[in-house]
């Protein structure tokens, strides 16, 4: 136990980030809405280099967020890809097939590898530690935006006027730009990265701002850089044995480091 005596000052006052423990009448009174990240994300890859730039895509993806509807700023949560699911483009004298079984043995999740250790590794995961430079505090303080609205039953022709009021409905959308602080973890590697964002949260068809979004969608306002060094990106064979041979291409052929956009969207969490 802790004790206090006359010739020590007591101990600061706490501050964020909070314990898990410390609860406050802040956060109680502003509980969180869970949101799931939606399978169909994608997450595009360049790797410039002095000759050539590669480039492929991740388009498989899952995580949830806890967003704080009343305070951006405390949102949390994870948002992973799966980069066993990498597709390269045509680059070079490489076709995209024979470049993208390339890139999966790199990136240790090759067709030779045993599948307990492909599962092990293949998601790479940012854990948001911390949200800032928030344009709005709330989504419905956000700037409005055009969305497509979904689509709608066709009307018969028995369908009257009320098929015609629908037709008029539009999803009401609103933008919020943001800073995302977090640990990026693939590989085994766990690194600190700093992500710009634009969430555009969105209400069903005819609801106003102050229900509860029904979807998040999510975009890199620009790309944010990856070393692979810092995860153990290197030239490897199918069974995840390096290949020396291969570092010639880095920095020639294959870029140092990636650029990567994300494009995700979440749902509200079914209750």
């Amino acid at each position: 136990m802790w004790a206090c005596s006359k010739k020590e000052p007591p101990p600061p006052p706490p501050t964020e980030p909070w314990p898990a423990h410390a609860g406050t009448s802040d956060a109680a009174a502003s509980p969180t809405t869970a949101y799931v990240i939606e399978e169909r994300g994608v997450a595009r890859l360049s790797l410039k280099a002095r000759d050539a730039t590669p480039r492929g895509e991740l388009r498989v993806a899952r995580g949830e967020l806890q967003v704080q509807l009343q305070n951006l700023t405390r949102t949390r949560g994870t948002i992973s890809v799966d980069v066993a699911s990498i597709s390269m483009l045509e680059s070079g004298d490489a076709g995209p097939r024979d470049a993208t079984n390339a890139a999966r043995s790199w990136l240790n999740v090759g067709s030779n590898r045993p599948e307990a250790e492909i599962e092990r590794v293949r998601w790479a995961t940012f854990e948001i530690l911390r949200i800032d430079e928030v344009s709005a505090e709330t989504p419905a303080l956000g700037r409005k935006v055009r969305v497509k609205p979904p689509s709608l039953p066709e009307a018969g022709p028995d369908a009257g006027a009320d098929a015609g009021d629908a037709a008029v409905l539009s999803v009401e959308a609103r933008s919020v730009r943001l800073a995302a602080t977090g640990a990026l973890t693939f590989n085994g590697m766990r690194v600190e990265r700093r992500v710009s964002l634009e969430a555009t949260f969105q209400w069903k068809p005819g609801a106003d701002t102050t229900a509860t979004p029904e979807r998040i969608n999510i975009r890199t306002r620009r790309p944010f850089v990856v070393e692979l060094a810092a995860h153990d990106v290197q030239p490897r064979d199918e069974s995840g044995r390096r290949t020396p041979s291969a570092d010639k291409w880095l920095g020639k052929l294959v870029g140092r480091e990636a650029r990567v956009e994300l494009e995700l969207s979440a749902k509200l969490r079914d209750k």
